[in-house]
């Protein structure tokens, strides 16, 4: 019996991950089948008809798996006789469940601004599995945009400009900066 996929490395909450098992019998196969620690966090089976025979599963990572998490991947086979052999394990590691950091660098808080002027506001974000966008929203002057990253990487920098419409009534804007990372993790 031989796992083919996934290979060792490291997988998300939430992520689909394929599993594709091979194997042969000298007597005959009756059913392929994978288990994710044990069956605990999944498995499944299908026929396998003839002395050799590949299949292919899928399945989702919980979403309640902390990070960190080892998930054991092993591929089994049952012969038409009843016996079970099983593959090497294959261990996938459960990682980057939090997105982005992300903050606004400039302005700074609380600076004053003129109407009917452009402000340049620099955002940053970190991110492990890196950063693939980057967002600013002023949802009082009606401003919100997104730049995307490609490829993603970290630390990720962008400067928008921000109009601020001349007949701007005094007070604060609040801004809010986020970013998303490579994986669909979202950070405010």
């Amino acid at each position: 019996v031989t796992l083919l996929a996934p290979a060792a490395g490291s997988v998300s909450q939430g992520e689909s991950v394929t599993v594709e098992v091979r194997a042969s019998d000298d007597i005959g196969l009756a059913s392929l089948r994978f288990l994710a620690n044990g069956g605990t966090a999944g498995g499944a089976s299908a026929l396998a008809a003839g002395s050799a025979a590949t299949r292919s599963f899928a399945f989702v990572v919980p979403s309640d798996l902390p990070d960190g998490s080892v998930l054991r991947i092993v591929g089994t086979a049952t012969d038409t006789q009843g016996l079970v052999a099983e593959s090497a394990a294959v261990e996938l590691v459960v990682a980057d469940v939090l997105g982005p950091a992300v903050r606004v660098t400039s302005p700074a808080s609380g600076a004053r601004v003129v109407p009917g002027s452009s402000v340049e506001v620099s955002v940053r974000a970190e991110d492990g599995s890196g950063v693939a966008s980057l967002r600013l929203a002023a949802s009082a002057l009606g401003f919100d945009e997104t730049r995307a990253v490609a490829p993603a990487a970290s630390p990720a920098t962008a400067t928008f400009v921000l109009p601020i419409p001349a007949n701007a009534a005094p007070g604060s804007v609040s801004l809010v900066a986020s970013a998303s990372d490579a994986i669909g993790n979202v950070g405010t």
